[in-house]
């Protein structure tokens, strides 16, 4: 981990917040999924990766969280009304 860490150039700061994205991310989709996650599976990791380099896309305004596709939400609503 301070391998992956070192090689993203974080600061202390940083990582909290990266720390606390993450955690919010899993408390969501706990709750969202009514499920546990296994926390030592091959499969959160890689989620958790995926998690990191999406924090730091959005931290250096790579993508937008503002920015929506009406197009993909449209689609989304036909398709899963209950979850929508």
């Amino acid at each position: 981990m301070h391998i992956v860490e070192a090689h993203m150039n974080q600061t202390i700061d940083d990582l909290d917040g990266l720390t606390q994205f993450i955690q919010k991310v899993i408390q969501i989709l706990k709750y969202a999924c009514h499920q546990e996650i296994d926390e030592h599976s091959a499969y959160y990791y890689r989620f958790v990766t995926h998690l990191r380099y999406l924090a730091q896309r959005i931290s250096s305004n790579q993508i937008s969280v503002e920015k929506t596709d009406s197009s993909m939400l449209e689609i989304i609503k036909l398709q899963y009304p209950d979850a929508y």
